[in-house]
């Protein structure tokens, strides 16, 4: 994680907070089918206002979809009907937009504001643009007071976690202002790094000190480790056999053993259990409603640290050939594309061997 560009946001983001209008409505949102590390890294933000921002306006932490774990973690610890929102139950228009996790503004949410803020940890690919900071195309450019982008974080809410140390320090908290549960949020935010890093897979080791600094305010290692290990729902485990039998012969590109499945969901599970298998790359493709597919990727530690090639970079190009979006990391990607073509399989596998050919280190 690049530390400095987090900490000069910090900044950015304090000047914020001493700008904002007494009275003006602020909504904080992630993506739909909100994960872990988008609901943690939005529940640090909403500390973070709460704490630090001098303002008596309303906050409004809206998740409008989560997924079931997420869902379960949040209602057991009472978060979901005390402070967060749905789609439905929007009454005003916001002066400023906190976006965490994505680079997308949903599309429940065409609503006019003031300011968008922006923390996010993937690549935002749109056709043609070459400045991967560059977010014209997704969100309203006029309107970005203030954002963080860095690709290089495991997860958001590692960022959030280094946005929240920073302030710490910055800023003196007023006795009143601490009516929030430190421990509930930072237990959060640590359960969110771990899964999104894969248990510290996927982290530099920039997260130690916010690992230290979110057990400091209450979080606990063993608890968020155990919080985070599930049993995996039955659909998920049909999801993996239907697409590891579905998988066509193993593709050979040079020493790498490539593996193409389709489903009709879960097709991140998909790909993490075709890595279990032994491939090096797992593509799993699900079609979607008029001609529309998803495309997820996955690619193994090995495979990662013997090469330049970077997924999300990957999914880029094939966002702009099938007019899609997308976005990801070096291990890890997807995209959502138009006109489902019959071919598709091959068209991945023959832009997978252009790529990998200049990728070798």
């Amino acid at each position: 994680m690049n530390i400095k560009k987090i900490n000069e946001f910090a900044e950015y983001f304090s000047e914020f907070m001493g700008m904002i209008r007494e009275n003006e409505p602020i909504a904080i949102i992630s993506h739909d089918n909100t994960d872990l590390d988008g609901a943690a890294a939005a529940l640090g933000i909403y500390l973070i206002l709460n704490y630090y921002a001098d303002h008596s306006g309303k906050i409004d932490l809206i998740l409008n979809k989560t997924n079931q774990f997420v869902t379960e973690i949040l209602q057991n610890e009472q978060l979901s009907e005390e402070i967060i929102i749905n789609e439905g139950d929007i009454r005003e228009e916001y002066n400023t937009l906190i976006i965490v996790d994505t680079p997308y503004l949903p599309p429940y949410f065409q609503k006019e504001f003031r300011h968008i803020i922006l923390v996010d940890h993937h690549l935002e690919a749109e056709n043609n643009r070459e400045d991967p900071s560059d977010l014209s195309g997704i969100l309203p450019i006029e309107k970005i007071l203030c954002k963080t982008v860095d690709s290089t974080a495991s997860s958001c809410s590692e960022m959030i976690g280094q946005l929240w140390k920073y302030l710490e320090v910055k800023i003196t908290i007023p006795p009143l202002k601490k009516s929030m549960d430190e421990s509930l949020i930072s237990q959060l935010l640590l359960m969110g790094i771990l899964m999104d890093s894969s248990g510290l897979k996927y982290s530099e080791n920039s997260v130690i000190p916010i690992l230290d600094f979110l057990i400091g305010k209450g979080a606990d290692l063993p608890t968020a480790r155990k919080l985070s290990i599930r049993d995996i729902p039955s659909d998920v485990k049909l999801a993996r056999i239907k697409g590891a039998i579905r998988c066509e012969e193993p593709i050979l590109i040079g020493e790498w053993i490539v593996l193409i499945t389709h489903v009709n969901s879960h097709e991140s599970a998909v790909c993490t259990a075709l890595l279990g298998l032994g491939t090096d790359l797992a593509f799993c493709i699900s079609k979607r409603k008029k001609k529309t597919f998803r495309l997820i990727a996955r690619a193994s530690e090995r495979f990662q640290h013997s090469n330049t090639f970077h997924l999300g970079k990957f999914m880029e190009k094939l966002a702009i050939i099938f007019n899609g979006n997308s976005g990801g990391h070096k291990g890890a990607a997807g995209m959502n594309g138009q006109n489902y073509p019959q071919d598709l399989k091959k068209q991945i596998i023959n832009e997978l061997k252009k790529e990998l050919n200049n990728s070798l280190l």
